[in-house]
């Protein structure tokens, strides 16, 4: 299975992980239509193996490995000849897995995918006193979480107030924040413009 890093991950932390997979997937029903589903497969699917100590004596040394051969997950161990991936083509594997997740009437075909992997394993509240949060991924999360219970924990005062209340949360903030919905796109100042105009003031 073939994947792309994303940013500037810190990659040894990825290694002798539980992964699981989500993301977008765009289909092709047997009438010809394209549709878009949400997937996400929450459970332990795929894995990024290291070596054990005594086959890889230089780990004592320093964690060295090249990104894009050693950061491959492992899917599965029985693959005939023709799951392989050849030409470029999602293993069958994985496709079948894809369908066996979205519901559809209709037969279809996967035409693209825009999948991450992900650490299944749950988040959790530790130290002596539970004072921190143990997770991955908290970088950005956290702090949307915060704007967005501040948002709505100010809701029950509007109509006596004439502030505009407002927060941004980017899918791409730093490789592709020039997409249509990145950090460096004109969404923001484009929102910003269609309220002053909803309010009848100049832009």
């Amino acid at each position: 299975m073939a994947i792309e890093t994303y940013g500037g991950g810190l990659w040894h932390t990825w290694f002798d992980r539980d992964l699981g997979l989500a993301g977008r997937v765009s289909l092709q029903s047997s009438d010809g239509a394209l549709h878009e589903r949400l997937i996400n497969i929450n459970r332990p699917i795929l894995r990024i193996p290291t070596l054990a100590i005594h086959l890889d004596h230089s780990v004592r040394d320093g964690f060295k490995f090249n990104a894009e051969q050693h950061l491959t997950p492992i899917l599965a161990s029985c693959l005939s000849r023709k799951e392989s991936d050849e030409g470029g083509h999602m293993h069958s594997v994985l496709s079948n897995l894809i369908k066996g997740e979205i519901k559809m009437e209709q037969e279809f075909e996967i035409v693209a995918t825009d999948l991450c992997l992900y650490d299944v394993q749950k988040a959790s509240i530790g130290g002596v006193y539970s004072e921190f949060v143990q997770s991955a991924r908290l970088d950005n999360l956290y702090s949307s979480f915060a704007a967005i219970q501040a948002l709505v924990g100010c809701l029950s005062s509007l109509e006596k107030d004439r502030t505009i209340r407002m927060i941004c949360l980017f899918d791409n903030e730093e490789v592709g924040s020039l997409s249509a919905c990145g950090a460096e796109s004109t969404i923001v100042s484009s929102a910003i413009e269609r309220i002053l105009q909803e309010l009848g003031l100049n832009v």
